[in-house]
This record gives C-alpha cells, structure tokens and sequence, in this order.
C-alpha cells in the first residue's frame, strides 16, 4: 500500500523541513507494516484516522484519511500526541 500526504508546502512552513521528513520516514514504515489497514475514529474528527508511532519525538503522529484508489492512501497530517 502507497499513501500520499497533502499540504507538503504548508507542513513544511509551518513545522519545518525536519519535521516533515520525520512524518514522510514514519508513514513509510507503517505502510510497510502488517497495521497498514488499521485505522481508528477521533471525537472532533468526522474522517477515519491513522495513528503512526514517531520515532524520534517519542509521540504519536495522526493522520486523517482523505480518501483512497487502489492502493494509494490520501492523508493530511492532524495532529501529534505525546506519550508523557
């Protein structure tokens, strides 16, 4: 399964280059993963939602789920929690 993560520009300004090329590395690693088709609702949230673990803010990064062709996943990044 692929996916693709809207707003790059927008995340990139407002988070910065390292933050997104954190969120990129973590979907890659949950899509090749088994838990690639797990997805979960979010009160305030009327769309599906995946949660992918962060691997170096030590949280949970949250995407919704826009949409999905074939094997392609849309995705706009929500929020990160962390794990305190």
């Amino acid at each position: 399964m692929r996916f693709a993560l809207r707003n790059k520009d927008k995340l990139i300004q407002a988070f910065g280059e390292s933050f997104y090329c954190e969120l990129v590395e973590c979907l890659k690693k949950y899509f090749e993963s088994d838990t690639a088709n797990d997805r979960c609702s979010i009160d305030g949230l009327n769309k599906e939602a995946i949660k992918v673990t962060s691997s170096t803010a030590g949280g949970i990064h949250i995407f919704a789920v826009i949409g999905q062709m074939y094997d392609v996943v849309k995705l706009a990044y929500y929020k990160t929690e962390n794990n305190e």
